[in-house]
């Protein structure tokens, strides 16, 4: 029985797609858009970002918009370790997901971004 449930789960899952296949379109940043990043990276990080956004793209998805991009993450002296990957994906003016990867640069932003810029240019 439980096999047929976990079945039945992964069709139904798999049927209402992932939002890393949703369709995205390349936008040009605005200001107020590139204030909204920086203030989620800076909420989302505990650290003051004083202009230490990077490579900064703007997807629009049926979703919301998606920000991309590195960041200069702090390192445990005070000082900065490397770029950083970021994800941030705003509902309206409201952020709906923040995702930043540690000082490897692998993890879940990295992967989001790499996702929903594939999906832009294909």
């Amino acid at each position: 029985m439980r096999r047929r449930i976990g079945l039945a789960g992964l069709v139904v899952l798999t049927a209402c797609g992932s939002p890393a296949s949703l369709p995205s379109v390349a936008i040009a940043p605005t200001a107020q858009a590139l204030a909204l990043t920086e203030d989620a990276v800076s909420r989302a990080s505990g650290a003051p970002l004083l202009g230490a956004l990077r490579e900064v793209r703007f997807y629009q998805r049926q979703d919301g918009t998606v920000a991309c991009g590195t960041w200069a993450a702090p390192d445990v002296w005070g000082g900065f370790a490397a770029s950083v990957p970021f994800y941030v994906r705003f509902a309206g003016q409201s952020v709906a997901q923040v995702h930043l990867d540690d000082t490897t640069g692998y993890g879940i932003a990295r992967i989001g971004c790499r996702q929903v810029a594939q999906n832009a240019a294909g």
